[in-house]
């Protein structure tokens, strides 16, 4: 999951400037499809697509997603 976050204060994709507390990771659009295409080659356990898939919807719903 560490290769797909990159910790930090990114601007989300709408392009409004919300701080991001460091601690929580942000995407980039590029990370959904590169995560996406390790999944379905069985790259993670269940256990980590499931924490994965859970953070990744949490950043979309909090805005720590970053063009890219």
């Amino acid at each position: 999951m560490a290769s797909l976050a990159a910790p930090g204060s990114g601007k989300p994709a709408s392009g409004t400037d919300v701080y991001t507390p460091p601690s929580k990771p942000t995407y980039k659009t590029s990370d959904f499809e590169r995560f996406r295409r390790a999944k379905a080659k069985g790259q993670y356990t269940e256990a980590q697509v499931i924490a994965i898939e859970a953070d990744m919807h949490r950043a979309t719903l909090e805005g720590r997603i970053i063009k890219g």
